[in-house]
């Protein structure tokens, strides 16, 4: 629910999202997808390397 009616300035980068997502555990952030109200994914977000 921390993330409800987050601005993203840039979709395809959600860092906004990504940084509330980490705040909660560090490996949560390394695979997230952000969809839009009509439930269309509109990102989706992967770090390789940093997380086991």
């Amino acid at each position: 629910e921390c993330m409800i009616d987050t601005v993203v300035r840039v979709p395809e980068k959600p860092l906004e999202v990504l940084r509330g997502i980490h705040s909660f555990d560090p490996c949560l952030a390394c695979s997230t997808h952000l969809y839009n109200e009509k439930g269309e994914e509109i990102a989706n977000v992967r770090v390789q390397g940093a997380c086991i």
